[in-house]
Formats: C-alpha cells, structure tokens, sequence
C-alpha cells in the first residue's frame, strides 16, 4: 500500500497518526484516511466512531470493521462498491443493517 502519511504537529494533542491512519487523541475516533490508499483497510481495534472523510478513497477495495466499532456512515463506501465485513451480532453490523448497507460476514 503506497500513500502518503499524515504528519501531525508534535504540538497537536489532540489529533494522532496510527498505521497512517488520523484519529482522535483517545485512538477512539478514525477522523481521515489519507488519499492512495488502494485494496484492503483494516480499522485499528478500539475504534469507536469513523468520521465521514474515508469516503475520499475510492482505491479501496474492503474495510475491514473492528468489533469495537460503534458508528460509520457508510452509505458512500456502499455506493462505490466497498465491500464492508465485520462480525455478525456486533454492533457495527447492526448499525449497517439499520442503514440498509450489506455487509460481508467475518468468519470466527
């Protein structure tokens, strides 16, 4: 996977650069994803929420969804095609059903 990385001001306590993702300074929130990213996006576990700026990567193919994950509006991802998996009975899945979005089952 080749992209450029976020660089967050050392002064910046309240954004973070984790496996060139940005989140939150609690590594709740999954603020941005940045641009290049093609193929497969793992979600770091402990992921709460997605903001709504990873629909900027069309290159990618299937985010993978942490059962942590509480949130992701993920209308846009399902309009290009992005495969979602995550776990079925977590939250996130039923977040997904609430929105009408498929979404591919992880196998135990």
């Amino acid at each position: 996977m080749i992209f450029k990385r976020f660089e967050v001001d050392p002064k910046n306590s309240r954004l973070e650069e984790i496996d060139g993702l940005l989140v939150s300074e609690d590594h709740k929130t999954l603020i941005a994803v940045p641009r290049g990213i093609e193929g497969e996006l793992v979600i770091p576990d402990g992921i709460l929420y997605v903001d709504d700026y990873i629909d900027d990567c069309k290159g990618i193919t299937d985010v993978y969804l942490p059962d942590s994950l509480l949130y992701i509006y993920a209308a846009t991802l399902d309009y290009y095609g992005i495969k979602l998996h995550c776990r079925e009975g977590t939250e996130i899945q039923k977040s997904l059903a609430a929105q009408g979005i498929e979404w591919v089952r992880i196998e135990e």
